[in-house]
């Protein structure tokens, strides 16, 4: 007789006792990590504008404080962001001013439309104006960003002149600064020749007269300070005044190029604005 060395019981010989013939084997279990959920199309977009909320968030918090410091101490603030590549702070101004010739662009459109209505209505006739919205937006945006661009280049050319160090971005920086003041002087005449009857169009051609004038002067003076070049009359200096009105020629034919596409797309029953000059021009 034997005893079985599982559960002590007497089993015959030859035999196998009855709990090892009832034990199964026991599978072996895998510890398996649990594997992350997938976000949804939603979950995802939620995520991203987060984020995106929270980026223009912190921009907008960063820009409240050189705004402020910029209209107290203009030359020490653009000084100090270009320094410290203060370039997103730069992009803040690029949007004011950007907004500034949106509005004045969709002023000066819908002062045109308005004075054709009426002189069509004198005539017993109706017009069908058309206004080109996505062109005075993309436009404005355009006559911006060229005009603070091809402002950098020519602080760029100045400073590889007087070999002061200074970058694009940095040059960039310093004419996206300098567009604030001239862009508070379009939008109060744009808004003034909106609501002032003729006496308010001259009050708005004279402050884009003493903006143009300050764009100058800020100019001449960045020119100096950034570009390590002073107006004389003797040496490489006395190339500055001619150099400058050089790049400003280029910088107005360029605007009154960005211009002339945005009047193009005034519809005017079928025909564009630009057309429309250009026909009185022949006629004249």
């Amino acid at each position: 007789m034997a005893f079985c060395r599982f559960c002590g019981s007497q089993i015959p010989d030859g035999t196998v006792c009855p709990c090892q013939q009832n034990a199964a084997p026991q599978p072996t279990v895998t510890q398996v990590a649990p594997q992350p959920q997938a976000q949804s199309a939603g979950e995802q977009a939620a995520a991203i504008a987060a984020k995106a909320g929270a980026a223009a968030k912190n921009a907008f918090n960063g820009f409240i404080p050189y705004l402020k410091a910029f209209t107290k101490a203009p030359g020490e603030t653009v000084t100090d962001a270009v320094l410290n590549n203060r370039f997103s702070i730069a992009l803040g101004f690029v949007a004011i001013n950007a907004l500034t010739l949106i509005i004045a662009i969709w002023s000066l459109l819908g002062s045109i439309v308005s004075l054709g209505t009426k002189a069509s209505g004198a005539f017993g006739m109706e017009l069908d104006i058309k206004l080109p919205v996505f062109r005075m937006i993309f436009g404005g945006i355009l006559m911006s960003v060229a005009a603070i661009a091809l402002c950098a280049v020519t602080l760029l050319i100045f400073a590889k002149i007087g070999k002061t160090g200074l970058t694009f971005k940095g040059a960039f920086i310093v004419a996206a600064f300098r567009s604030f003041w001239p862009s508070v002087l379009i939008l109060g005449g744009t808004l003034i020749g909106l609501i002032g009857g003729v006496f308010g169009i001259i009050i708005a051609v004279l402050t884009l007269s003493f903006a143009a004038q300050m764009i100058t002067v800020t100019a001449i003076g960045d020119i100096n300070n950034f570009g390590g070049c002073a107006p004389s009359t003797t040496g490489k200096t006395f190339l500055v005044p001619i150099l400058y009105a050089v790049a400003n020629g280029v910088i107005c034919i360029v605007l009154m190029m960005l211009f002339s596409w945005c009047t193009s797309g005034v519809k005017i029953e079928g025909t564009s604005l630009g057309n429309i000059f250009e026909l009185l021009e022949m006629l004249g």
